[in-house]
């Protein structure tokens, strides 16, 4: 450990929010956490604004953590993580939307912008977008950061899975909205400096500059009657007396400039009763295109990592408080047994203020690596949210 003593962040922490920039929310956010959208309505327009601030202050660390390898902090002290703004216009179904993200946490200063039209197509509904929006694969990395029950996503979901990247999906609800399939096409994708960085965000302006392209998709299926649908986030913080139940899968190919990758997740999530729970598995395999001078052969250089995560929340005050733990694995490079491979475990407890808007959190992450040197990277930090 890197100190002695542990300051009091987690009093302080708030005091430094700044106005809040936050993702521009979508779905169902009742139960969710997160804060009702901040609207404006003019005759057939809609005006909807977002913002958010985070800031997160590491009370305890290993002397091995590294932002590289994942790990939410290197020292103790504060961190702003995300600072963020966001504007969504809607007219009749179309809709303009844009989001900053003013510190290029995700790798760009734009962190989403599209151009999007929703309708109905008989009793089935429908939504189109195309611009940076979320690849459709992976639930886990479908959730806005701003739900998730600890105070970041699963190195799992963050390493394997992509998020926004430059392209067009077409979205369809059938029976009821029982039924949700989503399938998109991209600009090739590459991954990022470091393997727990996991896909590159490329800057959106250049276009296509290293070429190729990929295509994902991804089935949701929650089958339960009367409406009673998992909405947006992990938590139950309203307590519904009405469960819901659902699981699904995804797919994504990729033919980037440099790389070729092939993914595929399958999950399973339940709410109800103040309990939220999420459990998913994600692989991932890639290849270099070309084979390097060194005279390696493509299938000796191909990279496969799987990985799992789950976590089980429960509400203690409806509306307020929840905790959540989480229990990740990973292999990182399936035919190798290095320090990559690892067990985590963390838990957080979560209070919601002001409809949502503050959110605080105290959040422990603990890793066992499986093979090689065991490292001191676990980090205890405090979290303060403020958003709209």
């Amino acid at each position: 450990m890197r100190a002695t003593f542990a300051i009091p962040l987690f009093v302080l922490a708030p005091a430094a929010l700044t106005p809040a920039f936050a993702e521009v929310p979508s779905g169902e956010t009742s139960g969710s956490g997160r804060p009702p959208a901040l609207e404006f309505t003019l005759g057939d327009v809609t005006l909807q604004l977002s913002g958010r601030a985070q800031v997160q202050a590491a009370l305890w660390v290993g002397d091995d953590a590294r932002l590289s390898n994942g790990q939410a902090a290197e020292d103790m002290g504060f961190r702003l993580r995300r600072a963020r703004f966001g504007v969504g216009i809607e007219y009749n179904g179309l809709e303009v939307v844009a989001e900053t993200d003013l510190l290029e946490s995700e790798g760009t200063a734009l962190h989403e912008a599209f151009v999007g039209w929703s309708g109905k197509w008989g009793s089935n509904g429908f939504h189109t977008a195309v611009g940076l929006v979320k690849a459709p694969m992976s639930r886990t990395a479908g959730l806005s950061s701003e739900s998730v029950q600890q105070a970041e996503k699963s190195i799992v979901t963050r390493s394997l899975a992509p998020e926004q990247q430059l392209g067009l999906t077409v979205q369809g609800d059938f029976w009821d909205e029982r039924i949700r399939l989503e399938a998109g096409v991209f600009n090739g994708m590459e991954r990022g400096a470091t393997f727990a960085s996991g896909w590159a965000r490329i800057d959106p302006k250049v276009g296509n500059r290293f070429g190729g392209w990929a295509v994902s998709a991804r089935l949701d299926v929650e089958p339960l009657p009367n409406g009673s649908l998992l909405g947006d986030g992990v938590s139950d913080l309203g307590k519904r007396e009405k469960p819901a139940f659902g699981f699904g899968g995804g797919f994504l190919y990729n033919d980037g400039g440099s790389i070729t990758s092939t993914a595929w997740s399958a999950d399973l999530a339940f709410k109800g009763w103040g309990v939220g729970f999420l459990a998913e598995f994600i692989e991932l395999t890639t290849a270099p295109q070309d084979v390097p001078t060194a005279g390696a052969s493509l299938d000796a250089l191909e990279i496969t990592s799987r990985g799992m995560t789950g976590q089980l929340g429960y509400t203690i005050l409806k509306d307020h408080l929840d905790v959540s733990v989480r229990v990740d694995w990973f292999d990182r490079e399936t035919r190798l047994d290095n320090e990559g491979d690892f067990i985590g475990v963390g838990g957080a407890i979560s209070g919601y203020l002001f409809e949502g808007r503050l959110k605080l959190q105290l959040d422990y992450e603990h890793r066992n690596e499986q093979h090689g040197r065991v490292l001191d990277n676990d980090v205890f930090m405090a979290q303060a949210e403020g958003r709209f």
